[in-house]
């Protein structure tokens, strides 16, 4: 079910209160959507992509990002389509009406069953007691960075053997994972952030002295560097 029908009640709200480049945006949104809605009719599924994405740029709204994840089903895109239907449900989890939160989940629901492998991933912190959830953890799938928050929702990728890390400032890496997946199985895993580490900043008052942490040479001169949390044994020698 494609959302035709632009928000009207937002539009109310931007012409009495928004300033008039903001109106504009308004004004240029909806014939975005209404342009994209022409071309999915017409099965232009990547024109009316276009559209609809320029149409979210200009005024985001989880219905609009619906709309974007039909059109990648319609370009048979299946795991680009299951991301997008997750981002509307999240985005749109206190704006979507009941009905159209149910068009999605039904979509998303085929994707998943039948097209697509889903994973959903965890990061903890380890070294409070209980562990618990780590925010600010950036995951990344086969070296590619996702956007932050797609940390907190499902994960859907092709079929296949994929490679999972994540990052936290503050925290050593945790071993990558690489898992293969399928469809139909959702796969839960867990990275576990272990020591912390700190920032430690040496400034010797001689040019290229040595500089040694914990008996080993990490530079000369002035060394910033990450440590992990503790007492280290530090030595300067003005001397090779």
């Amino acid at each position: 079910m494609i959302l035709r029908k632009f928000s009207s009640c937002a539009i109310v709200a931007l012409v009495v209160c928004a300033a008039p480049s903001a109106r504009a945006d308004e004004a240029a949104a909806r014939e975005h959507f209404k342009r994209g809605i022409d071309l999915y009719d017409h099965k232009k599924f990547p024109e009316a992509l276009v559209e609809f994405q320029a149409a979210y740029r200009e005024k985001p709204s989880g219905g609009i990002k619906q709309n974007i994840a039909l059109s990648y089903k319609g370009m048979n895109e299946p795991v680009k389509a299951a991301n997008a239907f997750e981002e509307a449900l999240d985005e749109g989890r206190t704006t979507l009406k009941p009905d159209t939160r149910d068009a999605i989940e039904h979509e998303l629901g085929e994707l998943t069953r039948d097209k697509v492998a889903t994973i959903r991933i965890t990061v903890v912190d380890s070294t409070s007691e209980p562990a618990k959830p780590l925010d600010g953890a950036t995951i990344a799938v086969d070296g590619a960075p996702l956007a932050p928050e797609a940390a907190r929702r499902p994960i859907h990728l092709a079929p296949g053997i994929h490679v999972f890390s994540a990052h936290r400032d503050g925290f050593a890496d945790p071993p990558e994972k690489r898992l293969g997946l399928v469809v139909g199985a959702p796969v839960d895993a867990t990275f576990q952030m272990g020591t912390k580490f700190g920032t430690l900043a040496i400034h010797p008052s001689v040019k290229d002295a040595v500089v040694r942490v914990d008996g080993q040479e990490v530079g000369r001169g002035d060394w910033t560097g990450k440590v992990s949390q503790g007492a280290h044994k530090l030595k300067i020698n003005t001397k090779n």
